[in-house]
């Protein structure tokens, strides 16, 4: 099977290329197990944010609702400076609400546009009575051939510090470089943090089976998984 990969627009030509996953050496199972969990751990690709070498970004969701994303930036010195923060949402409402650039370093090399980019490739839903969702896109989309969907999940084999999963979608990616996107549930005060190497998740590609819907004609019944109007 064969998957292109292409540079997402958000921030075009920036960011980590999707690597294949790796088993770590260190990961123990029974004998009979190995198998399994060589061949679920290897399926797929890492996927990363869209950041340069020297970047870093952290999201945080605030007492108010509101989620804060900031990046930083290291300079050839070594020393790290918060390039620009944005508050996106509120209480209530989805994402977008209240968005404001609430800081930026004239030093940094990150231009304006770039911050727009960024910036447009970010979402959150936050509900009343519900958790908060951020979503990030990779820096990279996938094409895959015909029959054949993106699956989004949590990186096997790189479990994160903070405890916080990526939420679990399927991307029709057999018609249409759908933008590959992660969403992350959070609770008030909880953060999750990102650099040039860290994996926002991981992609497995799938065949869209057919499935049988009971109590219809025959004829209705084999209907493609995911498929688009017009296209089952």
């Amino acid at each position: 099977m064969q998957v292109k990969i292409v540079s997402n627009y958000r921030r075009p030509g920036v960011g980590h290329r999707p690597v294949r996953a790796r088993l770590p050496a260190d990961v123990r199972a029974r004998a009979e197990l190995q198998p399994e969990l060589q061949s679920a751990s290897e399926s797929g690709f890492l996927v990363y944010a869209p950041l340069q070498p020297n970047e870093a970004i952290e999201v945080l969701l605030l007492d108010d609702g509101a989620f804060r994303f900031s990046l930083s930036s290291t300079d050839q010195e070594g020393e790290s400076a918060e390039v620009f923060s944005v508050v996106m949402g509120g209480s209530s409402g989805w994402g977008g609400l209240g968005r404001v650039v609430a800081a930026r370093d004239e030093r940094a090399t990150i231009t304006r546009q770039e911050i727009d980019q960024l910036v447009s490739a970010m979402s959150t839903n936050v509900m009343p009575g519900t958790a908060a969702q951020f979503g990030f896109l990779g820096a990279h989309n996938f094409i895959t051939p015909p029959e054949w969907n993106t699956l989004c999940v949590s990186p096997f084999n790189v479990p994160r510090d903070d405890g916080i999963p990526c939420l679990n979608c399927l991307i029709e990616t057999d018609w249409y470089p759908q933008n590959t996107e992660f969403r992350f549930a959070f609770k008030k005060g909880e953060s999750i943090c990102f650099t040039h190497d860290t994996p926002i998740g991981q992609v497995v590609f799938v065949p869209r089976e057919p499935v049988t819907l009971v109590g219809v004609p025959v004829e209705e019944a084999a209907v493609p998984v995911g498929a688009p109007a017009g296209r089952a």
